[in-house]
């Protein structure tokens, strides 16, 4: 999700958790298939998850709520895979829902949070989780659902990336600026160092030479245009912060969703976080592209399938109505199929 709609205010104690009674599943092995969030109606309701199958092609929509016998809450905004089950970040309801990414059982719900944005597995049972209402990152046990730690980090803490025992934090300014990626000692969950980039970066990936690559949205006053920043692209060291290249967009694109390819060379992003087409850009390049990789798709979000050297492009098309993603083989370059959504799809996960 892009902004935030009748966000939950308040401060809440962390970690608690609720387990519900695991429903009966439908039949279907959830495992090797791909995972759709829809963030669901902007001024309310409720998001859902939907299932496709990339071997047969099929959907199944709502899978949680099928499996669960609950709807998942206010604005499904992210989802993660880690040691086998599915986490769900619900940024509006506050909430992290778990479920086995295998079959949709066992369900738990983690609360305490604010406007939880992303989840990323750490270390065995442990995840990290960015929380825009509060400018934090939480480390939670999710077998005790006891908090770890939590540290204090810069404005709308947005996707994490992780090499060994550094956890990288995009801080994307949430509704207003920053220009920092934090790097966290998982070990000590604190803060290690803090690197300058661009105007509110968004998202991250490391490159087959290791270097750190740093996607800024850039920020736009709806009100007053002198206030606009540009979006840019940064490469720099991972250990020392150190800005080894960067790019600068157009006044008028939002750039967001950096992904890289399978073999770690190719960079692909949107232009714009709010209808974006698809860019491709190899790590040796001196200039941004000049040409977006797909004619005539506007996206919200991007994946990259790294098995199977695809991509997924979310398509929200009137972000009232049942939303599509469309699945791109990136070696023959062609599309494979377009698949239906719920509202607002906005993330893909490969199980």
């Amino acid at each position: 999700m892009k902004l935030n709609h009748s966000a939950i205010l308040g401060v809440i104690l962390l970690s608690a958790c609720t387990v519900d009674d695991p429903a009966e599943p439908v039949g279907v092995d959830f495992s090797g298939g791909v995972y759709i969030t829809n963030e669901g109606p902007f001024q309310g309701g409720n998001g859902t998850l939907t299932y496709y199958d990339p071997s047969t092609n099929a959907t199944i929509q709502d899978v949680f709520n099928t499996n669960v016998s609950r709807p998942l809450g206010n604005i499904v905004h992210s989802a993660h895979i880690f040691e086998n089950d599915l986490f769900v970040a619900v940024n509006n309801s506050g909430v992290v829902e778990k479920v086995h990414s295998d079959d949709m059982t066992s369900p738990v719900t983690y609360t305490g949070f604010q406007q939880p944005r992303y989840v990323h597995g750490v270390e065995s049972n442990v995840i990290a989780v960015t929380d825009w209402g509060t400018n934090t990152v939480t480390f939670l046990d999710v077998t005790t659902t006891g908090t770890l730690g939590t540290v204090n980090v810069g404005n709308g803490p947005e996707r994490m990336l992780q090499e060994g025992a550094r956890l990288y934090v995009a801080n994307s300014g949430g509704f207003g600026l920053d220009s920092t990626v934090m790097m966290i000692d998982v070990d000590t969950r604190t803060i290690i160092d803090t690197f300058y980039v661009g105007f509110n970066p968004n998202s991250m990936v490391m490159d087959i030479n290791g270097d750190l690559w740093v996607l800024c949205g850039g920020y736009t006053d709806w009100q007053n245009s002198a206030n606009n920043r540009i979006g840019s692209l940064y490469k720099i060291d991972p250990i020392t912060g150190s800005v080894l290249d960067y790019f600068e967009f157009d006044a008028a694109p939002r750039p967001t969703a950096l992904c890289i390819s399978s073999s770690d060379q190719t960079l692909y992003y949107l232009d714009n976080a709010y209808g974006g087409q698809v860019y491709a850009m190899d790590i040796y390049e001196t200039t941004l592209p000049l040409s977006p990789l797909l004619m005539g798709v506007n996206g919200y979000s991007i994946a990259v399938d790294r098995n199977a050297n695809e991509l997924y492009v979310t398509d929200p098309v009137d972000y009232s109505s049942q939303g599509r993603v469309f699945r791109y083989d990136l070696i023959n370059q062609q599309m494979v199929d377009t698949i239906a959504a719920g509202i607002i799809p906005g993330n893909v996960i490969f199980n």
